[in-house]
């Protein structure tokens, strides 16, 4: 799941990019950039409610078409995202790959933030 470009220039990278990269290093798969970010008309993620975080991944995310032809339906196609808070964004990410490929996707997550307090 990709990253913002505020927030790759903020912090000088995509996290969820650098942990896709040395992942598919150690177990020997491909790793390849199937989404991008639009960056148009879509309000950061974190400044939403959870009702409103899922139509807001749909027109965040898009699929990289090149990447995504080359898919076949034998493939196994792993999502990764550094932090899980509404899982929002990879629902976003897998609703739209569904929408080109019908083989196995697997969405995974290296953290989870914590419930939120209402006061």
């Amino acid at each position: 799941v990709p990253r913002g470009r505020k927030s790759i220039a903020e912090y000088g990278f995509d996290q969820s990019r650098e942990l896709a990269k040395r992942l598919s290093k150690l177990c020997g798969i491909e790793c390849v950039k199937i989404f991008r970010r639009t960056e148009k008309n879509a309000s950061e993620q974190k400044k939403l409610g959870i009702s409103q975080r899922l139509e807001n991944a749909r027109e965040l995310y898009a699929l990289n078409s090149k990447a995504a032809e080359k898919l076949e339906s034998s493939d196994c196609v792993l999502i990764l995202d550094d932090v899980l808070t509404s899982g929002a964004s990879l629902a976003g990410c897998m609703l739209k790959l569904k929408e080109v490929y019908d083989g196995k996707i697997i969405c995974v997550t290296l953290a989870r933030t914590g419930k939120s307090r209402k006061k």
